[in-house]
């Protein structure tokens, strides 16, 4: 499985002959190779969504909107949503991780979801930001319970416990 960030793409290729077994066209810019699970594939995908096709088919299981509102802005000439989410997701314990948004200081931060793998279902959800909306004011570490001084939205990582921002 291999996204193409130019077409919005996601193929199944046929490991014997290479041929594309089947393709998926999602709402904007896949940045990263999707995440196998439990015979689905998942992604995240600069339209402010997370995806979950069946692995043999290409058919969608569920699509989740993680973006609070539908607003897009254009990057490299590309309509995105105000909160992308990045393409390789983690999957561990069937809970999928993530994060929308781009920087813990633009629109109103980082959306942090925990989702069931299988359905989609939200397990958890926080917001990361660093900026006070009501006097558009940068926060301390103190104000919002949160031990950084800025985080951006990129690759997770994780070891088996911890999620890791950059």
């Amino acid at each position: 499985y291999l996204a193409s960030s130019e077409a919005n793409t996601v193929y199944a290729l046929d490991s014997t002959t290479g041929d594309v077994k089947w393709q998926y066209v999602a709402g904007s810019t896949i940045d990263s190779s999707p995440t196998v699970h439990s015979g689905r594939v998942l992604f995240g995908c600069a339209d402010g969504r997370v995806y979950c096709l069946d692995a043999r088919s290409g058919q969608v299981a569920w699509r989740f909107t993680a973006a609070p509102e539908a607003r897009q802005v254009c990057i490299h000439g590309r309509l995105q949503s105000t909160w992308p989410v990045h393409g390789s997701v983690i999957v561990s314990n069937n809970e999928v991780t993530f994060t929308a948004g781009r920087s813990s200081f633009l629109s109103g931060g980082l959306y942090f979801y925990r989702l069931n793998a299988t359905t989609g279902e939200v397990l958890a959800h926080s917001l990361i930001f660093h900026v006070d909306p009501a006097t558009e004011q940068q926060l301390g570490p103190k104000e919002t319970r949160f031990d950084g001084v800025g985080v951006v939205s990129d690759l997770l990582t994780s070891d088996g416990e911890s999620c890791f921002l950059k």
